[in-house]
């Protein structure tokens, strides 16, 4: 097995799941906007939410991007969470020890983009033109 194998098996990932709206804005603006709100002992955070569980995030929404958590705990403090499911869209009580939170948002996202990933059973919207925009920046996805 060569060395570019082993790092892949080896990478760990975070993934943050989104619409594709929001997939073309975050691409356009390079930048992963904080907006999620996060109640802590220090009060409520705002910032950005990534999941650990890729199959919780292609469920979440048909747009995730797929981070290298490694690179980005190089430039942003990572605080593991409890996520607490309030809404009835989905039957989750509680997920210890799945959720990590980046205060504010994360600029200059693609630097730490792996993959996207869109799930077509999640989302009925033509991703032909997002899927264009990322062949054009070089960024790697799949379609599931």
């Amino acid at each position: 097995m060569n060395i570019k194998k082993l790092l892949e098996q080896s990478r760990q990932s975070l993934y943050h799941a989104t619409t594709l709206n929001r997939a073309f804005s975050i691409l356009q603006n390079d930048t992963l906007e904080g907006r999620t709100k996060q109640k802590t002992e220090h009060g409520i955070l705002v910032g950005t939410s990534l999941s650990r569980e890729k199959s919780f995030a292609v469920n979440w929404n048909g747009v995730v991007f797929e981070l290298n958590w490694d690179l980005l705990k190089q430039n942003h403090k990572i605080i593991p969470v409890d996520f607490l499911d309030k809404s009835k869209h989905f039957n989750i009580k509680r997920r210890y020890a799945s959720e990590e939170f980046i205060m504010g948002d994360i600029k200059n996202i693609k630097r730490y983009i792996v993959n996207i990933i869109f799930n077509l059973d999640r989302h009925d919207d033509d991703f032909e033109d997002l899927i264009n925009e990322l062949d054009k920046e070089g960024i790697p996805y799949t379609v599931l």
